[in-house]
């Protein structure tokens, strides 16, 4: 796993994934300047009304001023001189006049700036999990074999719309009131730097707290969200797996482990429930505290006549002003490092490498094909080798079946034609051309695979057989169904083949699924054909007519087939036998036969326990 990166970097590269949309990126940031602004200005009223309802008592008499008097200050001077001469009704219409225009730039300001915030946040969340969505298909089978499916979704589920809470907050209320929060501190440092001064003393405590109780919701919510996607994982697997449950009656297991994730889930949601609780708590009493503070030295200031009172009546309109602003960068802070324990989980799988890429010198397959090579291949699984120094070569238009026991390495072999893996060891070539140096794309274009697990979505019967070659005709489709021995089904059905086959092919049998896998092989006509068990669930009969329409379909291309019944493959030009990952024999059906080794070996043992399964149970052989 890749070194955990500050939350500093996250944040920046959410930035980053802004930095498409510049447009609308500075349309927001300068709405919330503006809006940052203009809140701070209401003081400006506030100082203007308190220090000209008040200009006809500085220098009279008043018994509580020490001299008897209110003393003249710079700030009434200066409020004396922007209104002077004017009458007390005109004062009034200048600050209603100014209120109207406040109000005004705050509507302004605050409808686009959450406008264009709002487009960033979704703009950004839709690129993020688009890209999400690309990598993860990008990745290599390996990749997937490591990782829970349920994790996967989760990340492109849950954790994506916990990002997306993190950007709302980023590009929103973090950047907006702490834009505010800078402008009423500066119009405090403007108005008394001292008294600002004596009001920051808490600001040490708030980061440290705010600092502290950061880590604990990002540790919270990492927490939260491995158990969550933990939940994820245990019901996709029963729900994919349902007749299995069904079958063993499972059904009161599988809900305890349902309850135990559940209970875990709630225990890390209270834990980062008291974080939040705890933080927004000292956030809110520590605001109070600092209006408080400002308070009793804004009056001592103001008695001693180091202050007006509109300088006083504006230093806590500030102060207080600060404090909604204050809630929310604090909220928001907070939720955003909830946000980025998921945002760092993204951004693991985005920075994840494939094992097989294409390297940057990477060239295209020729289109002529010459045939399959393995020189000196071995390959292991987690260090344990499959596969060890196997040589062989496939001349275009062979037809090669593969052999050996379970565990051999028959489906590892045929993984590494279609580069699902790298061997550790040796070189793979198709075309003459090492597969290390050909672009993917370009071989998968040349390759048509059919496995024993055959996967069919959920869509109709067409739609699933054109999968493989999505501008064929209806024509070429039934065709192709037709070679699989699966057209007289379709059409017997009543909405032939528009039927859809429910979720993973449920709908169908196994042998049915079988058939609609090869008929999407067999329409993409690709080059080289690969089956891999493809047709194990299929009785002998519609085996034996599948083999036939194998044979039409194989004329020009190069074949490989891996069967179970070593009956099915007698017809092939060459046979591979493997046994514990090495090639032990090659050649024809009557070659290995007369060889009298493994393959005869296997070729008998199946034959004789055939003929036992079909010895009537009361004769005495059963």
């Amino acid at each position: 796993m890749n070194p955990q990166p500050p939350k500093l970097s996250l944040v920046l590269r959410l930035f980053q994934s802004a930095l498409g949309y510049r447009t609308q990126l500075m349309l927001a940031l300068g709405c919330m300047m503006l809006y940052g602004v203009t809140k701070a200005s209401v003081a400006w009223i506030t100082k203007v009304v308190f220090d000209q309802g008040l200009t006809a008592r500085v220098g009279s008499p008043s018994p509580g001023v020490p001299g008897g008097v209110v003393p003249p200050t710079t700030p009434d001077a200066f409020a004396a001189g922007l209104f002077a001469g004017q009458p007390p009704d005109v004062v009034v219409l200048y600050v209603g006049l100014a209120i109207l225009v406040i109000a005004a730039l705050l509507f302004v300001s605050e409808y686009w700036s959450s406008y264009f915030s709002g487009f960033l946040t979704h703009r950004v969340l839709i690129d993020l999990r688009s890209r999400l969505c690309r990598k993860m298909l990008g990745m290599s089978i390996s990749f997937f074999n490591d990782r829970r499916n349920g994790d996967l979704i989760s990340r492109l589920t849950n954790d994506i719309h916990v990002t997306n809470l993190a950007t709302k907050l980023l590009f929103g209320d973090l950047v907006k009131q702490g834009w505010v929060l800078l402008c009423c501190l500066a119009g405090m440092f403007i108005l008394d730097w001292k008294l600002t001064l004596i009001v920051l003393t808490i600001a040490p405590l708030l980061a440290v707290l705010l600092r502290t109780f950061s880590k604990r919701i990002l540790k919270a919510s990492m927490s939260n969200l491995d158990n969550y996607s933990e939940l994820t994982d245990e019901m996709s697997q029963v729900f994919t797996g349902i007749r299995v449950v069904k079958v063993f009656h499972m059904e009161d297991r599988e809900m305890g482990e349902f309850d135990a994730i559940s209970e875990r889930l709630f225990s890390t949601q209270m834990d980062l429930t008291k974080a939040r609780a705890s933080s927004r708590a000292f956030t809110s009493g520590l605001s109070h505290l600092g209006l408080g503070i400002a308070a009793c030295g804004g009056f001592l200031l103001l008695y001693h006549g180091y202050l007006s009172p509109g300088t006083l009546g504006a230093f806590l309109t500030l102060v207080a002003s600060m404090y909604q602003p204050l809630k929310a960068v604090s909220r928001a802070y907070n939720d955003i490092s909830e946000g980025l324990g998921a945002t760092r989980r993204v951004f693991e799988l985005l920075d994840a490498q494939p094992d097989c890429q294409d390297s940057p010198d990477a060239v295209p397959l020729p289109d002529q094909h010459t045939g399959v090579r393995f020189e000196n291949v071995s390959f292991a699984y987690n260090g344990e080798y499959v596969l060890r120094d196997v040589n062989f070569e496939v001349k275009a238009g062979e037809l090669v079946a593969i052999v050996g026991q379970s565990g051999a390495g028959k489906s590892t072999l045929l993984d590494l034609i279609a580069r699902f893996y790298d061997p550790q060891e040796g070189k793979v070539e198709v075309d003459g051309l090492d597969l290390r140096t050909v672009r993917r794309g370009s071989l998968l274009d040349k390759i048509a695979v059919v496995t024993q697990q055959t996967f069919l979505f959920n869509m109709s019967l067409a739609e699933n057989i054109r999968y493989a070659r999505p501008d064929a005709t209806d024509e070429e489709v039934m065709e192709a169904a037709h070679l699989a021995q699966i057209d007289d089904f379709i059409r017997s059905l009543p909405e032939g083949y528009r039927a859809v086959v429910g979720e993973r092919g449920v709908k169908l049998s196994g042998g049915q699924r079988q058939r609609i896998s090869l008929a999407r092989a067999f329409l993409k006509r690709a080059q080289i054909l690969i089956l891999d068990e493809a047709s194990s669930e299929l009785d002998s009969q519609t085996e034996r007519r599948v083999q036939e329409a194998l044979r039409q379909v194989a004329q020009g291309r190069t074949t490989f087939v891996v069967a179970h019944r070593l009956s099915s493959v007698q017809g092939a030009d060459r046979i591979l036998v493997l046994e514990k990952g090495r090639l032990v024999e090659a050649g024809s059906h009557a070659d290995l036969i007369a060889r009298n080794g493994l393959y005869r070996r296997l070729y008998d043992l199946q034959f004789s326990a055939e003929s036992q399964a079909q010895t009537p149970s009361g004769d005495g052989h059963g």
